[in-house]
């Protein structure tokens, strides 16, 4: 157990979780990562404790890749109460110092910042000397009621006619195979074991057999649908295949399908790079968003002191 003094209050204590116990914990992480601190973990992972008198107060949880020799941050928190009075610090300090000991290269983490608010992380990671945090990816977040109302949002009603559009739902074997084979960037690509694909909203365009542009989108809880995958074939101009009308024919369909009823919130994620989305979310789909996120990341190269 190694001790921390921190800005206030009784020393803190940090120390690795033994495997099962301090059930408490597993309240401090999000639910897919609970099953990392409640059960027998693999060595690749690291699963740090603060305790103040002996009363759980913050939990680092992160996992050791092999073959980068990096350790990415799954979950940092710290409970209401002990918050700004370094405990965060300890807790990331501790873990740079079983890092550098065990010959592990680097730190990373990535966190979600809404806009105009700065994440307090910020300050935290510039404290020790972690690298600038660089924006990965942006996503957006409505309503049905909302999102539905935008006037790109609409049947595809200008498809050339040598174009062919299907619902996943209408789509023979062959031709999701034909899908699976296409030379798309494999990110944008469906997943033939994918389960959470939802049928009726994603949809697939096609000249002849050949599939030259699809929006895929995931049911990814009971209510809640993403828009995740738009791509157009190199090559196709907006004039044969317009990217923004195929959106707008998939959140109508989400929007009118008795089948998405159920499905009444939506997000949308693009990698910020992505200039041709950056305009359509500032010219024509910012109006239509309850909320707007930043995911950004960050990491530390390790070296011994």
């Amino acid at each position: 157990m190694k001790e921390y003094s921190v800005n206030a209050g009784p020393r803190v204590h940090i120390q690795e979780l033994d495997s099962g116990t301090h059930a408490a914990f597993s309240r401090m992480t999000f639910p897919r990562y609970r099953s990392k601190v409640t059960e027998v973990c693999p060595t690749h992972h690291l699963r740090l404790a603060a305790f103040s008198r002996d009363k759980p107060i913050g939990l680092l949880l992160g996992e050791i890749k092999a073959l980068s020799r990096e350790m990415e941050i799954l979950s940092l928190f710290v409970i209401q109460g002990e918050r700004r009075k370094g405990v965060a610090t300890a807790l990331l300090q501790e873990a740079e110092r079983i890092l550098v000991r065990n010959k592990v290269k680097s730190m990373a983490l990535v966190f979600m910042e809404k806009t105009q608010t700065p994440h307090p992380l910020r300050p935290l990671l510039a404290s020790q000397q972690w690298n600038s945090p660089e924006i990965r990816m942006v996503s957006c977040f409505s309503p049905k009621t909302l999102l539905s109302r935008g006037p790109w949002v609409k049947p595809y009603v200008n498809l050339s006619p040598r174009l062919v559009l299907k619902a996943w739902v209408d789509l023979t074997a062959e031709e999701r195979k034909s899908v699976y084979r296409e030379d798309a960037p494999e990110v944008l690509k469906p997943n033939p074991k994918d389960r959470t694909l939802e049928p009726v909203s994603s949809i697939v365009v096609f000249e002849g057999k050949l599939p030259i542009g699809w929006m895929i989108n995931h049911e990814i809880d009971s209510d809640r649908i993403r828009f995740s995958h738009l791509w157009v074939r190199s090559g196709i101009s907006p004039r044969q295949l317009n990217g923004i009308a195929l959106v707008g024919h998939s959140i109508h369909r989400w929007a009118e399908s008795p089948a998405c009823q159920a499905l009444v919130f939506a997000s949308m994620n693009f990698q910020a790079h992505n200039r041709p989305m950056w305009n359509f979310l500032t010219r024509h789909l910012k109006p239509y968003l309850d909320d707007i996120r930043f995911s950004f990341g960050a990491r530390k190269e390790l070296t011994e002191r």
